[in-house]
C-alpha cells in the first residue's frame, strides 16, 4: 500500500487513509481490471479507503471501502468491515 511514509500499526488510527492498491490476488478486482474494456471503459487507480471511529466504549471501529476508478468519473465501490486481531499485528477484512 502506497500511502504510508513508514510502518502503520494495524490497530492505530493512523491506519485510516486512502491507500492506493499496488498488488492484489483478489479475483473479483483482477477480473474488473482485466475486463474493463468489455464494459466500454478503462480501469484507473484502485484504492482501499480505511476509516476509523471510536464507538460508545471508546474502542476503535474500522470500515473499509474497496474502490476501482473508471476515469473520467466512474467508480465501483464495495463496502466492508475491518477487524484488527488482539495482538495488533494483522488486520482482517
Amino acid at each position: 500500500l502506497a500511502a504510508a511514509a513508514g510502518p502503520v500499526a494495524p490497530g492505530s488510527p493512523g491506519l485510516s487513509a486512502a491507500w492506493r492498491l499496488l498488488y492484489t490476488t483478489e479475483r473479483e478486482t483482477l477480473f474488473l481490471l482485466d475486463n474493463a474494456g468489455a464494459f466500454g471503459t478503462r480501469a484507473g487507480e484502485v484504492y482501499q479507503i480505511i476509516s476509523s471511529e471510536a464507538d460508545e466504549s471508546n474502542a476503535i471501529q474500522f470500515t473499509l471501502q474497496n474502490v476501482i476508478t473508471f476515469p473520467p468519473q466512474g467508480a465501483f465501490v464495495v463496502d466492508s468491515s475491518l477487524a484488527v486481531d488482539g495482538g495488533g499485528g494483522r488486520a482482517d477484512f
